[in-house]
């Protein structure tokens, strides 16, 4: 299956190299150029090697946990911790993450978006070495009461680290009583 990019790009100088941007993680790429000038167009080129993109795909959006997992009495978030979950790489051809870097922004800080790591959760993967869902949770302490957060996640695998995910909607911490 073809799905061609419509670039036109100028160069200047002599310089025939180009940066493609918006290429999906961990999928094979193969390129071809032709050239215009005031007589035409050229033929297009053979196609080069199929090249891969590096990295892993993105874990889904975070939210918050809305389960307790049989813990009585344990909700999802507090005045200073919320609970937050998220699903695996949709597609683990790439192999299983080895890891995930979860950060948070407090939305009520300031005009521009600082992100902070607030965990890093090492894999311990499933039996079969399929991603794990409990390696999808991660209990963020150390927040301010009545803010509102947002979060987003990325997953590393042997491959490199993934784009980060979409960011959460926002999570508000509770009041303190």
């Amino acid at each position: 299956m073809h799905e061609w990019l419509p670039e036109v790009k100028r160069c200047a100088g002599g310089y025939n190299r180009i940066v493609v941007g918006g290429l999906e993680a961990g999928v094979g790429y193969q390129f071809c150029v032709r050239a215009r000038n005031e007589h035409g167009w050229t033929g297009w080129s053979e196609l080069s090697e199929i090249k891969e993109t590096r990295g892993a795909r993105p874990p889904s959006k975070v939210r918050v946990c809305k389960e307790n997992h049989g813990r009585r009495g344990v909700v999802a978030a507090d005045s200073s911790w919320i609970m937050v979950e998220w699903e695996p790489p949709a597609d683990n051809k790439l192999g299983c993450p080895e890891e995930y870097e979860l950060q948070v922004c407090n939305r009520n800080a300031g005009l521009e978006d600082v992100w902070e790591t607030c965990s890093v959760v090492n894999c311990t993967g499933g039996e079969f070495g399929e991603p794990n869902v409990e390696d999808c949770r991660a209990f963020v302490t150390n927040l301010k009461a009545c803010v509102n957060y947002v979060f987003r996640v990325r997953s590393c695998t042997a491959r490199g680290w993934s784009v980060w995910s979409e960011i959460s909607d926002e999570i508000a911490t509770l009041g303190r009583f």
